[in-house]
This record gives structure tokens, C-alpha cells and sequence, in this order.
């Protein structure tokens, strides 16, 4: 705005020494002043035809600003297309750059910033997912990667790997363990069923003996016959743990190696375990755990990323640091992810510069004429105003040279 009151004070100031010039007789003044009047003038027009009608008049070519607003911008955005964003403008331009560095710098300096961020979207990434469709999805590919396991291959491997390594003998001792421990559970109800078995009905019949004395004569022989069942029993056991050897040891080696033979060998045991995994993979209790899995694992999410010592986002920091570095560091990794950074960058800016031009002229479009127009010129103001100063002090001194030439000739 001050250099608009300079311009025109200066077009003023030529004004009132042309009459000053034409009172005093002055010519050469006159000259100058007259020619510095008319510059100014033309270039104010000039000026103000660029935004607006000069004195509000319509004026042909005038107001060029507001009137062609939309060939302006098709221009506007065909030259951004056509100078700047070619694959081979871009590709000149960053090819003395290191992008991996610079991205590494850059991921190393916000690490903490970008795991916030990333941390901060996910309880409303989640929130906004179709849950039904995520759960038809987990349970589908769960259906099918189960579907394609083996189980009898699978089975006869694992067992041939456990009894590789001696584990197969750790599944013995525990099943002995826990045979062990139901006898001794079961003592009572052994002694009930030895009591229940007992001959001794026909001492009954003794008129000597009373049905009294009978019967405690049954419960004290099962109690006594069921314990000296037992002890045997687990003293098998306890000699079956420590003693490879036992009998019950290679019984119990002879079956597995038996099982492993039959699920890879006998189509009836392959048969069977397909049976199995196909009664498992329709069953509503497979069916529901699939179902909870999503549940559970988004509770452990948001219950994680909203604690202050989270896991995932300690997890997610120390990985965008260790990346960082990774990227300022590995030579190799460097040379191959410049080399595609700067051909994508390259590609993206050739292929979609067309749509950059039509984003300029749509949005040029939108605007309006004269608001753009005062925008503008609000911008440009100071050499606007510039433009018109010259021409007034640029015109006077034409002015004067045309002057003094005539009267030198």
C-alpha cells in the first residue's frame, strides 16, 4: 500500500512541475515532465488492467486476471507438467541425493514422534474395522491352512522325533506317574469292588458264626487283598520307571513304533485321523475359539498401546531406530534402496504430472475471479507499484533526451 502512495505521488509530482513548466516557460522541464506523465499513466493502466476494468470502464483486454482465471490455471498447470515434474526433470534433480540417508536421519531424529503417531491410529484403526469380516476371515484361513496339514504324517513324525530323543521315555514316566497316582485314588474303590466279589456268603450258613462277625471278616480281606493289589501294582510301576528293560518299557516302545508305521503305512489309521482333523475343523467349539481370537487379540491391543510401558510401542521405537541406522549404515541396502526410491520417485512424478495439472486447473477454476485477482495483486503490490514508478521516471528522462536531441538538431 505505501508504494502505491509513492507511484501516484510521483505521477502527482510529474504532474505539477509540467504546469509549473508551462507557466515559467520552461521547456525542457516541460519535456519532462510531460513524458513522465504519460509513462506513468500507461504503465498504471497496465497495472490495473491485469486485475481490474481501469476507472471501472469496459475496456477490451482489460481486467485479464478475473476474465481468463481459467485459461490461467489449464496454462498454470500444463507448464508445472511439462517443466517440473517429467521423469527426466525429477530424475536430474535428485540424482546427486541420498534419499536412504536422509531417511534415516530424518526416522532416526523422530523415531518417538512417528511410534506416537502410529501408536495413536491404531485403537481407531481398529475400531473401524467390519469385525465380522476380519472374524469370516481368520476362520477361513485357519479352516484351510488346517486343512492342508497331514495329521497321521504329522503324528508319525512327531513321534518318531520324541522318540529320537529319548522323549518318548518322558511320556512313559508320566503316564506311569499318573497311573500311580489314580491307584492310590482308587484304593477305597478297589477295596469295594474286591468286597463285592468276596466268596464268603457260604460262611453264613455256620450256625457258630454271625452275620455280624461275617461281614467284617469280608470288608478287613477285600480291604486287605485290594492294598496287597495295589502295592504290587505300583511296585511294577515304580521298577517299569527306572528300569528301561521292563517289560512295560517295551511294550510300550514296541506300540509306538507300531503307531508311527500304521499312521504313515495303514490308509485305515490315515483314514481315521483325517476323520479326526475333519470332525475338528467342523466342530462349533473350533468354530467359537477361531471367533474369540479376534476378540482377544484386539482386547490385548488397546489394553497395551493405552498403558504408558508399552509393549508395542517399545517394540515399534527400538525397530524404527534400529532401521534408522540400518539405512545410514548398510552400503549394499543404501545403493539398492536409492536406486529404487529415486526410480519410483522418478516413475510417480512422470505418470500422475498430468493429474497434478488438472488438480491446478480444477483448483484455479474454483476460486474466485476477483478474489484471486486482489490476492494477487495484494502479493505482487510493491513491484507492481515498482513497474509504475519506473515508467514515470523512465518516460520523463525519454522525455528529456528527445528534447534535447531536437534542439540539438
Amino acid at each position: 500500500m505505501r508504494m502505491k502512495w509513492v507511484a501516484g505521488g510521483v505521477l502527482l509530482l510529474a504532474a505539477a512541475l509540467f504546469v509549473v513548466a508551462k507557466v515559467c516557460h520552461i521547456g525542457w522541464l516541460e519535456a519532462f515532465s510531460e513524458a513522465a506523465m504519460v509513462g506513468g499513466l500507461a504503465d498504471w493502466f497496465a497495472v490495473v488492467a491485469l486485475f481490474r476494468r481501469p476507472l471501472g470502464l469496459p475496456i477490451p483486454h482489460t481486467a485479464v486476471i478475473p476474465n481468463r482465471k481459467d485459461e490461467i490455471g489449464k496454462t498454470l498447470g500444463q507448464f508445472v507438467a511439462e517443466n517440473f515434474l517429467t521423469r527426466e526433470v525429477v530424475s536430474q534433480k535428485i540424482e546427486g541425493m541420498d534419499l536412504t540417508v536422509a531417511a534415516g536421519k530424518w526416522l532416526e531424529e523422530n523415531a518417538s514422534v512417528v511410534t506416537e503417531k502410529v501408536t495413536g491410529l491404531i485403537p481407531g484403526l481398529l475400531e473401524g474395522l467390519d469385525e465380522d469380516e476380519i472374524k469370516r476371515l481368520i476362520k477361513r484361513e485357519l479352516r484351510a491352512q488346517v486343512g492342508k496339514i497331514d495329521f497321521a504324517g504329522t503324528a508319525a513324525g512327531l513321534l518318531e522325533t520324541l522318540t529320537a530323543q529319548g522323549k518318548h521315555r518322558e511320556v512313559l514316566l508320566k503316564i506311569l506317574g499318573g497311573a500311580q497316582e489314580m491307584l492310590e485314588k482308587k484304593k477305597s474303590a478297589i477295596a469295594e469292588e474286591v468286597y463285592q466279589e468276596l466268596p464268603l456268603k457260604d460262611l453264613l450258613k455256620i450256625p457258630l458264626i454271625g452275620e455280624t462277625v461275617i461281614e467284617g471278616v469280608r470288608r478287613a480281606a477285600s480291604t486287605a487283598v485290594a492294598g496287597l493289589l495295589v502295592n504290587k501294582i505300583q511296585r511294577m510301576l515304580e521298577i517299569a520307571k527306572t528300569d528301561e528293560t521292563h517289560m512295560l518299557s517295551s511294550e510300550f516302545e514296541d506300540a509306538v513304533e507300531r503307531l508311527v508305521i500304521n499312521l504313515r503305512e495303514s490308509q485305515e489309521y490315515r483314514q481315521k485321523a483325517e476323520d479326526l482333523k475333519q470332525r475338528l475343523l467342523g466342530s462349533k467349539e473350533l468354530g467359537g475359539y477361531m471367533e474369540s481370537l479376534w476378540d482377544e487379540l484386539k482386547r490385548k491391543i488397546l489394553d497395551d498401546v493405552s498403558k504408558s510401558d508399552s509393549g508395542i510401542r517399545r517394540a515399534l521405537s527400538r525397530g524404527l531406530a534400529g532401521f534408522a541406522v540400518t539405512l545410514q549404515r548398510e552400503e549394499v541396502l543404501k545403493t539398492r534402496l536409492n536406486g529404487w526410491l529415486k526410480n519410483e520417485v522418478a516413475e510417480f512424478a512422470e505418470k500422475h504430472r498430468h493429474e497434478v495439472a488438472r488438480m491446478i486447473e480444477e483448483t484455479v477454476q474454483r476460486w474466485d475471479g476477483k478474489e484471486l485477482a486482489d490476492k494477487l495483486e495484494e502479493q505482487t503490490g510493491a513491484d507492481l507499484q515498482f513497474i509504475r514508478l519506473n515508467g514515470t521516471v523512465v518516460g520523463g528522462l525519454a522525455g528529456l533526451l528527445i528534447y534535447l536531441v531536437a534542439r540539438l538538431f
